[in-house]
């Protein structure tokens, strides 16, 4: 059976899951909120997934999804996922796919 893409992200908190963000906030040049999010669009997460692993509403993934998405540079789930895998090598917490399913 394969893992959940969840399962392939640093826990929340942990010291990979702090550096893992801080390079994502420089490299992309967003907040925190967006870079937690962007990491989990690079790891294949769905909304309700990222919901849970960050113990947000899904409405609240949704409206910074659809921030973030508004943000030059970052127009959808495929370009959030090349840019965080540019910032990111996957033994640093990167996605070990670049492409993401679907909205969901």
């Amino acid at each position: 059976m394969s893992k959940s893409p969840a399962e392939n992200l640093p826990p929340l908190g942990s010291p990979d899951f702090v550096r893992a963000i801080e390079r994502v906030i420089e490299h992309l040049d967003i907040t925190s909120h967006f870079a937690e999010v962007a990491l989990g669009i690079a790891h294949g997460l769905t909304e309700i997934q990222l919901a849970g692993w960050l113990r947000i509403s899904p409405y609240a993934v949704h409206e910074r999804m659809r921030r973030l998405f508004q943000k030059p540079g970052l127009g959808n789930r495929q370009v959030v996922a090349r840019r965080v895998g540019e910032a990111l090598p996957p033994d640093r917490g990167g996605p070990e796919k670049r492409v993401p399913p679907g909205p969901g």
